[in-house]
């Protein structure tokens, strides 16, 4: 996925974000460590995370949960902390929106 998302524009992720970051939110929460901890370095690659920084808006909502229920409820310390870095990472982008995402999070789960 990270070869094929280094070649595609910004508007190109824009037009799939939704089901790239629904698929990347699913693997997170995956209790095979290996592939939720993929999917949290997916978000610190370059082209992921300069998405979500531009438009944290459209991916912290699909990514809250997740992140979320992982670093309340995965049995792998590893897996916690990065996801425990993933979500400081937002909210240190935007406190306002992670914030929003928070008390949005009941009405999801």
């Amino acid at each position: 996925m990270e070869e094929i998302l280094e070649l595609c524009t910004t508007e190109q992720v824009l037009q799939v974000h939704e089901p790239l970051f629904q698929a990347i939110a699913q693997s997170i929460q995956s209790q095979h460590f290996q592939v939720a901890e993929r999917a949290l370095f997916l978000c610190n690659n370059d082209i992921i995370a300069g998405f979500a920084h531009d438009y944290r808006d459209k991916v912290l909502p699909i990514l809250y949960p997740a992140l979320h229920h992982n670093n309340k409820h995965h049995w792998n310390a590893a897996v916690q902390s990065l996801t425990f870095n993933i979500m400081k990472m937002f909210l240190e982008l935007d406190h306002v929106l992670y914030k929003s995402s928070l008390r949005r999070f009941p009405e999801q789960g």
